[in-house]
């Protein structure tokens, strides 16, 4: 794999039906499985940016995902250390109602 075809955004879309404000779960996920595909030379760890989409509504993320954790996850162990991830929530009003559909609302996040 060269350096052209390996995953550098994740982008999710909501696709939950239980709770639908809440893909963080999904993009982690997703998030695991690019440092998988991604690391063909060992590394220890990868920050992977990803954006969930609600409705209209981006929220941004960092995730750091470890060999640690991809190691446990793949013998199906539970982590010792805490994975976090970073989110960013652009302040915007009635995000959840309207999304980027306002053009002010587009203008703030972009």
């Amino acid at each position: 794999m060269d350096a052209s075809s390996k995953i550098l955004l994740l982008v999710q879309e909501d696709k939950t039906h239980i709770n639908p404000s809440d893909p963080e779960a999904q993009l982690v996920a997703e998030a695991i499985a690019a440092f998988q595909v991604n690391n063909t030379k060992r590394v220890n760890n990868l920050l992977i940016p990803g954006i969930t989409m609600v409705g209209t509504f981006p929220r941004f993320y960092k995730i750091k995902v470890t060999a640690n954790l991809d190691q446990c996850i793949r013998f199906g162990q539970y982590p010792e250390t805490q994975t976090v991830a970073y989110h960013h929530m652009p302040r915007v009003p009635r995000s959840c109602s309207n999304g980027m559909r306002p053009l002010d609302n587009c203008k703030l996040v972009l």
